[in-house]
């Protein structure tokens, strides 16, 4: 493998270096470093043989992007949390990598599924609400399944919402939405009553 089919394959997945490397290292058992991937990409060094069928064996399982689902509706209390909580479970089950985003100001998939821990996970800054009002990079506010605070309560990485203004909350919701889904098969949204449905709402 070239280092440049390396770098199309890794794009295919969407996956940074540092992502790239941490994969590499938990499927072969090795402690490649992220120096050592952009010197495979740039063609200064070989790759190695176990290397590129890993790659290649990633990509050819792993959709070009993710398919991202919006539950969204005008009225509250139609069941859009409920919907997205059970469709990334079950989507998770059938052995989809699921990410499931929470961008309700009521954040009531965040408080069903880390139950105290979301007062924690605002402590620490990592939620929808710090990374819209306080630039938080997005990367910083995944939970991944086996995270602590989750208590094994989910079978699928998410991203919990935790208060913040529902007009901020839906101006930012879809865009986000979008940006999430990197690296994921799969990305549920929970959207706040408010997010406009005068614009359209695509799926992918």
């Amino acid at each position: 493998m070239q280092g440049s089919d390396l770098r199309t394959l890794r794009q295919q997945l969407r996956l940074s270096q540092s992502e790239l490397k941490d994969m590499l290292n938990a499927a072969l058992e090795r402690s490649y470093d992220k120096p050592r991937i952009s010197r495979w990409e740039n063609g200064r060094e070989p790759i190695p043989d176990e290397v590129g069928r890993a790659v290649a064996a990633l990509a050819s399982g792993q959709p070009r992007h993710a398919r991202i689902l919006v539950l969204a509706n005008q009225k509250g209390g139609v069941g859009k949390t409920t919907s997205a909580i059970n469709l990334a479970c079950g989507l998770a089950r059938q052995g989809a990598r699921v990410l499931l985003v929470d961008l309700d100001p009521q954040a009531t998939a965040t408080v069903a599924l880390m139950a105290a821990g979301s007062v924690e996970a605002y402590r620490q800054g990592r939620t929808m609400a710090q990374v819209i009002l306080r630039d938080r990079p997005l990367e910083e506010a995944i939970f991944r399944a086996d995270d602590p605070l989750l208590g094994g309560r989910a079978g699928f990485d998410r991203r919990p919402a935790i208060s913040t203004s529902p007009r901020r909350m839906a101006g930012a919701s879809l865009a986000s939405t979008w940006r999430c889904a990197r690296g994921w098969s799969r990305c549920a949204a929970a959207t706040t009553p408010s997010s406009s449905m005068r614009r359209p709402i695509s799926a992918c």
